[in-house]
């Protein structure tokens, strides 16, 4: 008897296991985002990043902080990314990345050393500036790369979609691009920016989620 429940008990774990590790097709995880995404009104996180600063003969680690503020305004989407890095000494510099979604442009500005580099047009893989979550997220990550779907995965307590996709630029200066996505909240919680050696160049992870947060609209008007 002791040796069947066993037996049975095995069997359920590993059922167990199996659909943990579910790999979900695109189109699934696609209309499972656009139905979880349409009741966010908005939201707000906490952002770190991780990267490779070029500088010098080998690229310096570093960390930035910041805020991310979501608001569905009028129909239209709105978003706003904002990350501070403290390059530390000899250089000691403040670099500063500005992402706002407006509903309509992304405007992308990078400051340092008093000169500010802005950019504004689609929303676009190159220049940093993606949707935050829904369908939207999808079809911006589809312009630029092959995705597919991986098992799904827990990440810091939170169930995930996991999307991973190539280049379709052969000539881009990445291997692939792997998407944390949150099954509850069709939000990305982190991103990982693969170098072509394998190693991970940048990891974007969102913590501390508040839905309903209701950020202030003037947050998503860009400067003039």
């Amino acid at each position: 008897m002791l040796r069947t429940l066993s037996i049975a008990l095995a069997g359920t774990f590993f059922l167990a296991g199996i659909a943990q590790a579910e790999t979900p097709t695109l189109e699934a995880v696609q209309k499972s985002m656009n139905t979880t995404w349409s009741d966010i009104q908005s939201m707000s996180a906490d952002v770190t990043m991780d990267f490779l600063f070029p500088v010098g003969s080998k690229p310096l680690p570093l960390t930035g902080n910041g805020t991310f503020d979501y608001l569905r305004e009028d129909g239209k989407d709105k978003s706003r990314q904002q990350i501070t890095t403290k390059i530390p000494e000899p250089f000691a510099m403040v670099m500063k990345l500005d992402v706002l979604f407006d509903g309509k442009q992304m405007h992308t500005t990078m400051e340092m050393m008093g000169q500010k580099q802005h950019h504004v047009g689609e929303p676009s893989l190159e220049q940093g500036a993606l949707p935050p979550g829904g369908t939207r997220l999808i079809e911006a990550l589809e312009s630029h790369l092959d995705l597919k779907t991986l098992p799904n995965e827990t990440l810091e307590g939170h169930d995930v979609f996991v999307l991973e996709g190539t280049p379709k630029d052969k000539t881009a200066p990445i291997e692939k691009i792997r998407i944390y996505i949150d099954q509850k909240l069709a939000v990305q919680r982190k991103t990982e920016i693969y170098h072509p050696d394998g190693t991970i160049g940048v990891t974007v992870l969102f913590s501390n989620l508040r839905p309903n947060s209701n950020p202030d609209p003037s947050l998503f008007v860009p400067a003039k």
